[in-house]
């Protein structure tokens, strides 16, 4: 079951409020289309860790241009070396795999993991991001 499921298409700042923007140590590492579909989405991965607790958001939820949310993501990736890396348990799925419906190359998405006191963190793009182009420069603050 995907965390949040209905909250898709809801305005965002209804329902979250955004925390600490340095809580979250993290990236967006992948943003992937699915050519194949009739309504074009993409899959999204990464990994978001709180700094306060050493564990993982609850969950990610992708924040449209309008506002409104888009996507969705939930950990279930272990990405051991990069946990031992940052002193966490490697057993502990930090990575995690998510989706934006009817994805746009062209729009601005926003990231923001969803901590256990129910703030939103920030999640900024990876460096080396594999993206479509020309996904514009997606935004780590509102």
């Amino acid at each position: 079951i995907w965390p949040v499921a209905d909250a898709m298409g809801k305005q965002f700042t209804e329902i979250f409020q955004v925390g600490d923007a340095d809580r979250i140590r993290g990236a967006v590492t992948e943003i992937s289309p699915f050519p194949d579909r009739d309504v074009s989405s993409a899959r999204v991965r990464g990994f978001a860790i709180d700094q306060e607790s050493g564990r993982p958001a609850k969950y990610v939820v992708i924040v449209g241009p309008e506002g409104r949310i888009e996507g969705i993501g939930r950990f279930t990736e272990t990405w051991r070396r990069l946990a031992r890396s940052h002193g966490l348990n490697p057993s502990i799925p930090i990575g995690f795999f998510g989706y934006i419906s009817r994805f746009q190359a062209n729009r601005t998405y926003t990231f923001y993991g969803i901590l256990s006191d129910g703030t939103a963190g920030p999640i900024p793009l990876a460096k080396t991001l594999k993206r479509p182009e020309p996904v514009r420069a997606l935004s780590a603050r509102p």
